[in-house]
């Protein structure tokens, strides 16, 4: 039935007090439960907990140890975060408290669409409610080959879903203004231009490139935007030879 459909079943059988959603593919730290559910028994105002990530690589190691998450630095511990996770702040190895935002029934996505069902109820749930954020990793988040969303901008479902899920919650009545949705559809864009680039699709990344200066014309004045924007122009394969070059010549 594909990722929302299975969530939405799952959430409409689960009974339990809390529940987390867990990729096959991750792993938590020993006391990530614990902790996750001690901070929503202590702050009660808040709907869900998330924490800082480790990466590890596919064998299980270490790559980065913390500060994976970033957040904006006016973001308190306990906060609204509903902007930020449109522009992906949160990691989904969380813990949601169902109980406190009763009337989330559904996951907005489209079939298929792992990162739209991936997160579909955690903005459901921050769009009139606070979260907290526990500023330590207290889970794993695996990079590699085969990682999900990697094919998923292989097969540029990550681009439909992405847009798809803004374009759902720009048409809800919710306190983000124009100047904000200007910012998060330019960060997303740019997002998914830099990420077509490093997979080798130059087209692709150039054209979610132009279309990330649409909302912020200024970035073409920023040294690495524009950097990648002028190498997809060249091409990867291109540019990372004449790099190469460039560095062999300079020594």
């Amino acid at each position: 039935m594909g990722a929302p459909g299975a969530i939405n079943l799952a959430w409409a059988k689960a009974c339990g007090e809390y529940m987390c959603r867990f990729d096959g593919d991750d792993k938590w730290y020993r006391e990530y439960l614990q902790e996750a559910a001690d901070a929503l028994d202590k702050y009660t105002e808040a709907v869900l907990v998330h924490t800082d990530v480790s990466f590890i690589d596919e064998a299980g190691n270490i790559t980065k140890e913390k500060n994976n998450i970033q957040r904006p630095s006016l973001l308190k511990f306990i906060d609204n975060e509903f902007a930020g996770i449109l522009e992906n702040i949160i990691s989904t190895r969380l813990l949601l408290w169902p109980e406190k935002a009763p009337g989330i029934k559904y996951c907005p996505g489209r079939k298929g669409s792992g990162q739209a069902s991936g997160t579909g109820f955690v903005r459901l749930m921050l769009e009139n409610h606070v979260s907290c954020f526990i500023d330590k990793p207290l889970a794993y988040y695996r990079i590699h080959t085969s990682n999900m969303h990697r094919a998923m901008i292989k097969d540029k479902s990550a681009e439909i879903n992405t847009l798809w899920i803004l374009d759902f919650f720009k048409n809800h009545n919710n306190s983000i203004v124009k100047m904000d949705w200007n910012k998060i559809y330019f960060e997303q864009n740019k997002h998914l231009g830099f990420a077509y680039y490093f997979h080798g699709m130059d087209k692709d990344a150039r054209r979610n490139l132009n279309r990330a200066m649409r909302y912020r014309p200024m970035a073409f004045f920023n040294l690495s935007f524009t950097r990648i924007w002028l190498a997809s122009i060249v091409g990867k394969k291109r540019y990372d030879s004449a790099k190469s070059v460039f560095f062999s010549f300079k020594k």
